[in-house]
């Protein structure tokens, strides 16, 4: 699925709860590294913050983070999988959907 532009949806998985404040802010380099790149980035970390609690929320997090994956193009992953990602990760297999793995320094691990 394209966005209006014709720019594929790229889905962006990072590390969030053990430094919430550290990695949000990660998080915003890695789309705005997505959107430079020609992609339109789906974050479901920029999209949830304020929405959803970690400690109360996270399953039904985990379950709109999947939704929104399922209607990617592609899904990059950036730093050290964790818990959450591996999940991501998992579906993505599991939907065929094209994962590139890039370190916190945007660097594509091939």
């Amino acid at each position: 699925m394209k966005d209006a532009r014709g720019r594929p949806l790229v889905y962006i998985a990072s590390a969030y709860s053990s430094d919430i404040q550290g990695n949000t802010d990660a998080s915003r380099i890695y789309s705005r590294f997505a959107v430079k790149q020609g992609y339109a980035p789906l974050n479901p970390i920029l999209n949830l913050v304020g929405v959803l609690s970690d400690e109360t929320g996270r399953e039904t997090a985990l379950e709109i983070d999947l939704v929104l994956l399922r209607k990617a193009d592609q899904f990059f992953v950036f730093g050290e999988p964790t818990a959450g990602m591996k999940l991501e990760i998992a579906e993505a297999e599991k939907c065929h959907i094209r994962t590139r793995y890039f370190t916190k320094q945007l660097e594509e691990i091939t």
